[in-house]
């Protein structure tokens, strides 16, 4: 029974229920995962884009993140952010950062996150 109560509690907090709890279960995951992954090719943490059409173009390094990667280029395309200065909020492990650094010619790129150990700039 008490199983039963804990899944529909985990329902609730998932579909909203409680905002509040909602946002500190995921911030309290997002710091854990930050803290003690140490993968450092783990460079994106959103769920990715995949446009109809065409493929854009990306080095080939870069293939193995074009989904995570998507998501960035779907949202700076057309936008005139060669010479300008970006600021990301929510940047993660600055895989965004890095690739609107390497793809889109900005004058800076600054990330910020809620987890201080994930902004440190590794370069790349």
């Amino acid at each position: 029974m008490s199983r039963n109560i804990f899944s529909s509690v985990l329902d609730a907090v998932e579909r909203g229920a409680f905002p509040r709890t909602q946002k500190w279960a995921w911030r309290g995951l997002y710091s854990i995962l930050s803290r003690f992954w140490r993968d450092d090719d783990w460079r994106f943490m959103n769920y990715g884009f995949v446009a109809e059409g065409a493929p854009f173009p990306l080095k080939p390094e870069d293939e193995d993140e074009r989904v995570f990667i998507g998501l960035y280029h779907q949202a700076l395309e057309g936008l005139p952010v060669a010479g300008a200065r970006v600021l990301e909020i929510g940047s993660g492990r600055g895989g965004g950062s890095r690739y609107i650094a390497r793809y889109y010619e900005p004058g800076s790129v600054i990330g910020l996150d809620y987890s201080p150990r994930r902004c440190a700039w590794r370069g790349g």
